[in-house]
C-alpha cells in the first residue's frame, strides 16, 4: 500500500506538469514484468502457492515504486526551479495538503466501505450470490478504471483555467472529458449487454453462478454510465475548490441511501444479489443528478463573480484614463 501510494503521488506530479506518458510507460512495464515473473514461477515452481504470487506482485510494486522515485529525483529539478535550494515547506502547506485532500480520501474510503457492506449483504444471501457479487464488481471495477483516468485528466485540466477564472474553458474541458469517456465506454458496454455469457465463463463454470453474473453485468451497464458521469463531475468541482459538499453528497447518497436502498429492495423486490446492483444504480443515477446540478450552480456563480470584476476594472481603468 504505501508503494502504491507513492506511486499515485509521483504520477500526479508528472500528469500535472503535462507528462501523462511517463505513468503509461511504468504501467505497462510493471505489468509486463509481473506477467513475466508469474509464467516463470509457473513454469519453474511445482508446489507454487497464491502466497508465493502475493509475494512477487509486491515485491515488484516496491521495486518499480522505488525506480518511479528515483526518476522523479532526476526529472524534477527541470520542472521546479532551484530545487535543491527550496526550503522546507511551513507547517501551514502541510495542513492545507491535508485540508485539501481529506475530502477525496474520505470520498474513496466511503465507496470502499460501501462494497464491503454490500460483500457482507451477498454473503448473507447464499454462497453463489457472494461469488457472482465478487465476480461482478471485479468485472466492472476494470471499466471504473476508465473513469478514474478521465475523471483525473479532466479535472487536472480544469485546475489550469481555474486558476484564470476562466469559467467556459472549465465547461468546455469538462464536456469534452464526458464526450471522451462516452467514447471509450459506449464498445465497451455494448460488449457488456451482448458478451456477458463468456465474461461469466471466465470467472466460474458453475451455471447458478454464471447466470447471476451475467444478469449483474447487465444491470450494471447504466451503473457505469452514471458512475462516470458522476466522477469526472466531481473531479471538476475539485478543480474549482468546491472539496467538502461533493464529498458529504456522495457519503450521504452511496454510503446512506446504497445501504438503505439495498436492503429495502431485498426486502420488498427479489432477495438475490440482483437487487444490490439494482441499488447501486439508483443510488448513482441520484449521486449524479446531485453533482450536475451542484456543478450547474457553481459555474453560474462563479461566471457572474468573474463578471462583475471585469466590469468593476474596467470602470477603474476607465476613471483613470479619464483622470
Amino acid at each position: 500500500m504505501p508503494a502504491i501510494y507513492l506511486q499515485i503521488t509521483i504520477f500526479n506530479f508528472f500528469n500535472g506538469v503535462k507528462k501523462p506518458q511517463y505513468e503509461v510507460i511504468f504501467t505497462w512495464l510493471f505489468n509486463f514484468s509481473l506477467l513475466v515473473a508469474c509464467a516463470i514461477l509457473i513454469t519453474m515452481e511445482s508446489g507454487k502457492t497464491l502466497s508465493k504470487f502475493i509475494l512477487i506482485y509486491s515485491s515488484l510494486r516496491c521495486i518499480f515504486s522505488a525506480l518511479a522515485l528515483f526518476f522523479l529525483n532526476l526529472k524534477i529539478q527541470q520542472h521546479i526551479e532551484n530545487f535543491l535550494h527550496t526550503r522546507c515547506l511551513p507547517k501551514k502547506e502541510y495542513i492545507n495538503y491535508t485540508i485539501r485532500g481529506l475530502p477525496i480520501a474520505l470520498c474513496l474510503g466511503g465507496e470502499s466501505f460501501l462494497f464491503l457492506m454490500l460483500s457482507i449483504i451477498s454473503k448473507n444471501l447464499s454462497d453463489s450470490s457472494l461469488s457472482a457479487y465478487q465476480a461482478s464488481l471485479h468485472f466492472i471495477s476494470i471499466i471504473y478504471m476508465i473513469s478514474i483516468g478521465v475523471g483525473n485528466a479532466t479535472g487536472i485540466v480544469a485546475a489550469r483555467y481555474y486558476t484564470a477564472m476562466d469559467i467556459q474553458s472549465i465547461i468546455k474541458t469538462y464536456t469534452q472529458g464526458i464526450t471522451l469517456g462516452l467514447i471509450i465506454l459506449t464498445p465497451l458496454l455494448i460488449g457488456c449487454f451482448f458478451l456477458n455469457e463468456y465474461i461469466s465463463i471466465i470467472y466460474t463454470s458453475d451455471a447458478p453462478t454464471r447466470k447471476l453474473i451475467e444478469n449483474n453485468i447487465h444491470i450494471s451497464i447504466p451503473f457505469l454510465v452514471f458512475e462516470f458521469v458522476y466522477i469526472v463531475t466531481r473531479m471538476t468541482l475539485r478543480s474549482m475548490e468546491d472539496f467538502w459538499i461533493p464529498t458529504l453528497l456522495t457519503i450521504l447518497i452511496l454510503n446512506i441511501f446504497g445501504i438503505v436502498f439495498s436492503v429495502s429492495l431485498l426486502s420488498l423486490y427479489d432477495y438475490t444479489v440482483q437487487s444490490i446492483f439494482l441499488a447501486l444504480v439508483l443510488c448513482s443515477f441520484i449521486l449524479m443528478l446531485f453533482l450536475l446540478w451542484r456543478l450547474k450552480s457553481i459555474s453560474k456563480k462563479k461566471t457572474i463573480t468573474t463578471d462583475q470584476q471585469n466590469k468593476l476594472k474596467t470602470c477603474t481603468n476607465k476613471t483613470r484614463t479619464e483622470k
